[in-house]
């Protein structure tokens, strides 16, 4: 169970998900479809596991309005990020998102907060 975010402004707040094969996507709020109850909401593609291997599966999520630095985002998958970064692995909804750079792969989680 993740902790439930704030949505300020559907417009300009991005949601970042973050897999546990290393790869991190980040797209606007405005781009969750309104489910109906129990029906759940595909945020990243994530693809078959390898044979003998688990199937990756979203390990982190988080909410980042425009405001606040890159850093507070990646936190421990990026420390160093600028905000040319985020835009690195900006894309549609419920698509694969980019591969984070080597040695920032294993996120357990995205440091997010109020």
């Amino acid at each position: 169970m993740l902790r439930p975010a704030r949505v300020a402004d559907a417009t300009a707040d991005r949601v970042a998900v973050a897999s546990s094969d290393g790869h991190l996507l980040v797209f606007p709020v405005s781009e969750l479809p309104a489910m109906e109850r129990g029906k759940g909401n595909k945020l990243i593609a994530l693809p078959a596991g390898k044979r003998g291997q688990p199937r990756p599966a979203a390990v982190a999520i988080g909410l980042r309005a425009p405001r606040r630095q890159p850093r507070d985002l990646f936190r421990q998958a990026h420390p160093d990020a600028q905000p040319a970064d985020v835009e690195r692995y900006t894309a549609e909804a419920r698509r694969r998102g980019a591969a984070l750079p080597r040695g920032f792969q294993r996120v357990d989680a995205l440091g997010l907060g109020s």
